[in-house]
């Protein structure tokens, strides 16, 4: 019994672990696509499970979403990113055009 708690108390922390890097992998990923715009989005939330993606269907993926966008054209942003790190879509679909018209708009 003693071993069995102790494999199953080290399966527990490597999956933490697993979870806690996929985690932070989306939100690297999710930094990266916003770059130096992530003033103009608050009110996120960050979800993971299946989900209903526009386009894709059915995906296990990590949900970001923002309640509140502060560009011009756009009111509410969410971004789907595999438990790989990997950008599965973004609604709008075109966020990052908007990304770079909203920077081009800014600069001097």
């Amino acid at each position: 019994m003693k071993r069995f708690l102790r494999w199953f108390t080290l399966l527990a922390f490597v999956c933490l672990g697993g979870a806690a890097i996929s985690y932070a992998g989306a939100r690297v990923k999710v930094g990266q696509l916003l770059g130096e715009a992530n003033h103009a989005f608050t009110g996120r939330s960050i979800s993971f499970g299946k989900d209903s993606i526009p386009g894709v269907g059915q995906r296990n993926a990590w949900t970001v979403s923002w309640s509140t966008v502060r560009m011009p054209g756009t009111t509410r942003a969410t971004i789907w990113v595999s438990p790989t790190g990997g950008i599965i879509a973004t609604l709008p679909a075109n966020l990052e055009d908007r990304i770079d018209a909203y920077l081009r708009s800014r600069e001097p």
